[in-house]
């Protein structure tokens, strides 16, 4: 599938109230990269204002944080080898803040990638969610995830077909367009 490598996936929480006086509010990026010559990392990189980015094509919203430390928590403790497992946590790297240019995301022999990591992690909140109303019910629930899509496959359509949209638009033209804030 040539287009699975197309695009580099990323997780993005922002608040939902993203612009302040004036004042764009803070969030983080969750990602997983195989920069040249190295293994897959995970960086979390805190982003000034996470509407914008040159690398950031669209932005898809997908759930409402309910516990930011749980979803944390579930987010670093998530593999690279595409199989979710709480008791192998993964490598973290030094977020630089520094956008490598240069970076373009790349698929593995053994089939892992941001997409698979980023889905991985989509199936992970979302078990983890039904799992704390099982165990705990409704009132008791230490949820990292609220109200959110379920199925990860309509997340990854929506997301694919609205960057088509977007670049028929010309929204990936120029430096210039690609730089301007992007809403969900």
């Amino acid at each position: 599938m040539p287009w699975a490598c197309s695009y580099h996936w990323a997780l993005i929480m922002s608040p939902k109230v993203e612009e302040k006086d004036g004042h764009p509010a803070e969030g983080t990026r969750f990602h997983v990269k195989n920069p040249p010559g190295s293994a897959w990392i995970y960086e979390e990189q805190p982003l000034p204002d996470p509407r914008v980015s040159a690398n950031l094509l669209v932005r898809v919203l997908i759930a409402k944080v309910e516990n930011e430390g749980r979803l944390r928590t579930l987010i670093r403790s998530t593999t690279l080898t595409g199989i979710a497992s709480a008791s192998a946590p993964v490598q973290h790297s030094a977020a630089s803040g520094v956008l490598d240019h240069n970076y373009r995301p790349s698929c593995s022999s053994d089939g892992f990638r941001c997409r698979t990591w980023v889905a991985d992690v989509f199936e992970r909140l979302h078990a983890d969610s039904r799992e704390q109303l099982e165990v705990n019910g409704r009132s008791g629930a230490l949820l990292s995830i609220g109200t959110a899509v379920s199925d990860w496959r309509d997340v990854e359509d929506t997301a694919r077909l609205y960057a088509a949209r977007k670049a028929a638009e010309g929204r990936f033209e120029s430096v210039e367009l690609s730089i301007r804030p992007k809403p969900t």
